[in-house]
């Protein structure tokens, strides 16, 4: 099997299938159930509160209608309205107080409700976050992958839906099992007929609510697609190049082109929705007036007292709102359910991913680091970063990685700090295998700079201190570690010092020049301490004279550690102890720099092209 393959086959390992909603009742129920224990984890206290506010509110709403019918049959049997006004005072009170207990607790059902739903969405979005967090960086590699993600993010708010749906319908469900019981009391073959309404409408709502869901899925890369042009329209990081190429017009040509054909889909998704609706809307409305017609001709024959009737009337009434309401929230809940399928899905990876990595100790240093026929091939790419590369170095040693762009320097690097596992090949730090042990543990053994370092908005002390969570409060090793980086200097002069934030982001942040974000993330790998050192172009935004102090410096600043540098500009590692050249994701060269000069190859040719276009002036 090509490496290729390989890296599809391990991604379906960890669920990167094809998706597959639910196609039974039996796991739509599951689906529901599911929500329903979010909704507990969420807040068990706030249920246990709406819960009884609604049933409590049913009954009062059920036993209302009771004292109407009492009340109506007081007033006919009283003859004048008058004359028994004094006999009506207690049902009126009654009917007062429950009217006004309902009000309440309707109002503090709402701000239940909203609380509840809050705390759902919460949980729901700290649990894709547990898997993004936990997944091997090749996943972020996978087209399919991002648009799971998107979908499980997407899903986020489906949950709020859910809970807002169940809640309403369980109120609404609690509330018509109080008015079928009345009407049941009061001619139970009204029951029957009115129950049809709701098939009609539950079958063209339940239909709409799946082919929307077919709908949104394929459309999950668009999506993606038009919130990437958002992101530059909006983002700091490409606000200068948009404004320069005048890139926004074009920018929001494309984001409307991928909108318009959206909604063409989503308009041809409604227009076929149209008759189904019209239909079961007429069908309803009929089972309405047949229910009606009945009603009347019972008390045309004598078969039900008028008072009993009236309060059978506002019962139907009541009841084909709540059918209605009913019908169009199970079809929400579908819907809904449907959409949560990508987020439990995605979340169930989790356990998988746990099952499958190792839990070996991890070695924190060694003598010797080895690799053996290392191949590795991105997810979606048909040829290997790296093929067959083989190589090793000793502790205390300064290494060297040089190449052309694309020569699969980076690429080796994160297979060195475990952030991406080969398909075929072994690293071994002595004799123990790194794919055998546990990679987070592993990597606190290891300090990774890379070129496309991160910028984080926080102050200069905590972005330094990432380099080592549980010592960020160390404010004297954050500074050793800045004062190591070259940037203890102009980090003085910020407004406030360390504690200063970065970036404009948020208030009071302080902008920095990129070869002043460079240092501090040189002193962030500084600060984390670790016996291995990798340094991808540690030097790329620094000037001449900033990177030769930087790299006469290294072997003093690192003394008694390994470091793995990787550099374009030759001049800088003719100092290492061992050059190793990769040349098409191949092993190419080895040596130190004068033995690789003796040998005249590769690295030889592009040294002197780069020393010929320093002396020339040209860059190199």
């Amino acid at each position: 099997m090509s490496a290729n393959r390989q890296g599809k086959a391990r991604l379906k390992n960890f669920g990167w299938d094809p998706y597959e909603g639910p196609r039974s009742p039996r796991r739509l129920l599951g689906l529901l159930a599911g929500a329903v224990r979010l909704i507990w984890e969420a807040n068990p206290r706030l249920v246990v509160v709406f819960v009884g506010l609604q049933l409590l509110s049913s009954a009062a709403f059920g036993f209302a209608l009771l004292v109407v019918r009492n009340l109506v049959s007081t007033l006919l049997s009283a003859g004048q309205a008058s004359a028994g006004f004094g006999s009506v005072i207690p049902e009126l009170a009654v009917l007062g107080g429950v009217l006004a207990f309902t009000s309440l607790s309707g109002s503090v059902q709402n701000y239940v409700r909203m609380l509840l739903a809050e705390e759902v969405s919460w949980l729901a979005d700290q649990r894709v976050l547990d898997v993004a967090c936990a997944v091997e960086l090749e996943a972020f590699d996978s087209n399919d992958f991002h648009d799971r993600l998107m979908r499980a993010q997407s899903a986020g708010g489906r949950p709020f839906m859910i809970t807002q749906t169940l809640l309403q319908l369980s109120g609404s469900l609690t509330t018509l099992t109080g008015l079928l019981i009345v009407l049941l009391l009061l001619q139970p073959l009204l029951v029957a007929v009115l129950l049809v309404t709701v098939v009609p409408l539950l079958v063209a709502a339940t239909v709409f609510s799946a082919e929307f869901h077919f709908f949104a899925m394929s459309f999950s890369t668009a999506d993606r697609w038009r919130w990437y042009l958002r992101s530059l329209l909006i983002g700091r990081e490409m606000a200068k190049e948009v404004r320069a190429f005048d890139l926004s017009g074009q920018l929001r040509n494309w984001q409307k082109e991928a909108f318009d054909e959206k909604m063409a889909g989503y308009r041809d998704l409604v227009r076929r929705s149209i008759p189904r609706t019209l239909v079961a809307g007429l069908a309803a409305s009929a089972a309405i007036a047949g229910t009606l017609a009945v009603l009347i001709w019972f008390v045309l024959t004598g078969r039900m007292p008028l008072a009993s009737a009236t309060a059978a009337t506002v019962a139907i009434v009541q009841l084909a709102q709540l059918l209605s309401q009913l019908a169009f929230g199970v079809s929400q809940l579908y819907e809904s359910a449907l959409f949560l399928d990508d987020h439990r899905a995605f979340c169930e990876l989790l356990p998988t991913i746990h099952r499958t990595r190792p839990s070996r100790p991890a070695p924190v240093d060694f003598e010797e680091v080895r690799v053996e026929h290392l191949t590795f091939a991105y997810p979606d790419s048909s040829a290997p970063a790296l093929d067959d590369v083989s190589l090793s170095f000793r502790r205390g040693e300064i290494v060297a990685l040089v190449g052309e762009n694309g020569s699969g320097k980076t690429t080796l690097a994160k297979l060195l700090s475990l952030l991406y596992r080969p398909q075929s090949g072994r690293i071994l730090w002595d004799e123990i295998e790194l794919v055998e042990v546990d990679a987070t543990a592993l990597r606190r053994s290891m300090a990774v700079l890379f070129q496309d370092f991160g910028k984080y908005m926080v102050s200069v002390a905590l972005n330094i201190g990432m380099g080592r969570v549980e010592a960020s409060e160390d404010r004297t090793a954050v500074v050793r570690a800045a004062r190591k980086a070259g940037a203890h200097e102009f980090v003085e002069r910020l407004p406030a010092g360390y504690d200063t934030p970065l970036g404009m982001v948020f208030e009071d942040g302080a902008d920095l020049s990129e070869g002043q974000w460079q240092r501090i993330a040189l002193a962030r790998a500084f600060f984390r301490d670790a016996p291995f050192i990798i340094l991808d172009e540690p030097t790329a935004a620094l000037d001449a004279r900033a990177e030769n102090q930087l790299f006469e410096s290294i072997r003093g600043l690192f003394r008694g550690r390994t470091v793995l540098l990787i550099s374009h500009r030759f001049s800088s590692v003719r100092s290492a102890d061992r050059i190793f050249v990769l040349k098409g994701g191949r092993l190419h060269e080895e040596g130190t720099h004068d033995e690789l000069m003796r040998v005249g190859g590769h690295y030889a040719e592009l040294f002197q092209l780069q020393a010929a276009a320093y002396l020339s002036g040209e860059p190199a």
